[in-house]
């Protein structure tokens, strides 16, 4: 009697136990589920502060060789910044100093470095031992203005015929450099051909933008100070952002997204990003009017214009790259972009809403045979 007195309490324990964690489950917001999720790298700190966009296109490389077979290529993202340097010494040189020279750049200059000078595995890349990957005090740029002007530049306009040997050798001083050749899973390798057996191809590689200004679905230079080298970027419509990520993580392609991670409207908790049409979830207004149960707060529909604005404010300042690889959807079913920082190591993954994307979005860089075939057309590619 005793025992089975004994197996009711158990069972009315577990029963409410089991039931509280159900409603606890139940008594969010959104309730977030995966619908599709790409395979990626993990992402990993930045090695030289202000060089996210090292960070930034060796994500996207490394997402593509997965999805082209080629799993687990920890890419060295220090070999990018490095050969960055040497195609900013000539246009320094070329522009009489006007272009800065710098650790800055964007995620584009991965694919013009990858064209040059070819790209490397994280374990054929030397580091320099000597603690200056932080570039606050300013020392290298410092000594490299001075081997360009001083040791390089014989007089204005003339420059010592191995100025480029001259120029690396301070740079490999201060960052290391590639190792001429390496092996990689037993085979012999240079920059160039493992870059070649990669399969990726620079030409594949798109930049696109919405800006009321320029003319639609033309190419133009993005005016922005990090743009040293004056990439072009496609003109589309904000909406096609949404239309073009979608189709490209159902191709199996992922996106990276350069734009801005406004902490005011990121609903930290579970980890959305979202613009809404009144208080953020879980705020003492939103709090006062909402229902028992709870449910994604309804958001503003963006108009070209208010997008526009926020596009003219932030186009001039940094801000984030993100890596977009999958879709999921909240309780009501409504859609989001699983996107994760790539300049951050074991960055938690956010949720982007569509208004979210349409209004701070600054540019996306994807391969172009994941856009729609009536986008492309469009584009003339």
């Amino acid at each position: 009697m005793r025992r089975k007195k004994l197996f009711g309490i158990v069972a009315l324990v577990i029963f409410f136990i089991s039931n509280t964690w159900f409603v606890g489950a139940q008594e969010t917001y959104y309730q977030i589920e995966e619908v599709k999720s790409l395979k990626t790298n993990d992402s990993k700190d930045i090695q030289r502060i202000g060089s996210c966009w090292g960070n930034a296109g060796s994500a996207l490389l490394e997402a593509e060789l997965i999805r082209t077979g080629k799993s687990g290529i920890d890419l060295a993202e220090m070999d990018f910044i490095h050969n960055s340097y040497l195609e900013k010494a000539k246009v320094y040189l070329e522009s009489d100093g006007a272009i800065k020279l710098s650790e800055k750049g964007m995620a584009q200059d991965v694919m013009l470095c990858m064209d040059e000078y070819g790209m490397v595995p994280e374990s054929a890349y030397m580091k320099s031992g000597k603690d200056a990957l932080d570039p606050k005090q300013g020392e290298m740029d410092g000594i490299l203005k001075g081997v360009l002007a001083n040791v390089v530049q014989v007089e204005k306009g003339v420059f010592t015929e191995r100025w480029q040997s001259i120029y690396d050798a301070a740079l490999s001083g201060y960052i290391g450099e590639a190792r001429i050749e390496f092996k990689y899973e037993d085979e012999d390798f240079t920059p160039k051909s493992f870059a070649e057996k990669s399969g990726l191809k620079s030409s594949d590689y798109v930049l696109l933008t919405a800006d009321n200004r320029e003319e639609p679905n033309e190419p133009f230079v993005l005016k922005k100070r990090e743009n040293w080298h004056s990439d072009k970027f496609y003109n589309v419509k904000m909406d096609n952002f949404v239309t073009i990520i979608a189709n490209e993580i159902d191709k199996g392609y992922a996106v990276l997204w350069y734009g801005v991670l406004d902490k005011e409207l990121i609903f930290e908790d579970e980890r959305v990003a979202i613009v809404p049409a009144g208080a953020m979830p879980g705020d003492k207004k939103q709090a006062e009017g909402e229902q028992a149960e709870k449910m994604p707060v309804a958001e503003r529909i963006i108009a070209e214009g208010e997008r526009q604005i926020a596009y003219e404010t932030n186009v001039g300042q940094e801000q984030d790259y993100l890596l977009i690889y999958g879709i999921s959807k909240d309780k009501k079913g409504n859609q989001y972009f699983i996107a994760k920082q790539v300049c951050q190591a074991n960055s938690t993954p956010i949720n982007l809403s569509m208004e979210y994307v349409k209004l701070n979005t600054l540019f996306l860089m994807t391969n172009k045979n994941g856009i729609p075939k009536e986008i492309k057309a469009g584009l003339g590619f």
